[in-house]
């Protein structure tokens, strides 16, 4: 007879690495959202603990909410930097980025 504890294991593995992964791009979208697009630290919270009950599975959330946030400097030095090189170019993909936000 065969188990199919091995299989169930392995499902769970990858439902954990799954919402790891949306944490993570939660809570690179929230730096983003915050320090490019201003969006406010009320929203930001509220937007981390939606992202809690959506990824309830997730037992290392805050660990890979703040992975998520540190992974999100390279692209906010990005934006930094091309708001100093070309500030109609920043303006131009701030408002694309920050409209596609939806911190809910």
């Amino acid at each position: 007879m065969l188990s199919v504890q091995p299989a169930f294991a392995q499902n769970q593995d990858a439902m954990q690495k799954l919402a790891a992964t949306g944490v993570q791009f939660a809570g690179s979208n929230a730096r983003v959202a915050t320090d490019v697009c201003g969006v406010d630290a009320g929203t930001v919270s509220k937007y981390k603990d939606s992202s809690k009950k959506k990824f309830a599975q997730d037992t290392n959330f805050e660990a890979d909410w703040q992975l998520g946030w540190q992974k999100a400097q390279k692209t906010v030095t990005g934006y930094v930097e091309m708001k100093n090189r070309d500030p109609k170019e920043y303006e131009t993909q701030k408002t694309a980025a920050c409209a596609e936000m939806n911190l809910k």
